[in-house]
């Protein structure tokens, strides 16, 4: 299973003082295998399983913002002549599991 690029993308502006984008992006995938075996040897019955599991998750995002719009009607990082800020965010997390029962 792989659920792939959850994309977020949000501006918002604030007259007289700041334009800020947001721009997120999710990423998952799973991978579930698995087997069941069964024997009969006589009068006994013998039976195993045996899976795989792994999933991945990764969450990135990028956060840019600017103060002081010259312009509050066309706000645009490239509008202001204030501070400039930029944020990056990664997160990874990856799992793995087998078992035999």
């Amino acid at each position: 299973m792989r659920m792939e690029s959850v994309t977020l993308i949000k501006e918002s502006s604030i007259a007289n003082s700041k334009y800020e984008i947001t721009s997120g992006a999710t990423d998952y995938t799973a991978l579930n295998i698995y087997g069941n075996y069964t024997k009969t040897v006589g009068k006994h019955d013998f039976s195993a399983m045996a899976g795989f599991n792994q999933e991945s998750y990764t969450y990135h995002e990028v956060k840019s913002a600017r103060w002081d719009m010259i312009n509050d009607n066309l706000p645009s990082l490239s509008q202001g002549t204030g501070a400039y800020e930029n944020k990056k965010l990664f997160l990874n997390i990856e799992y793995v599991d087998c078992f035999i029962v």
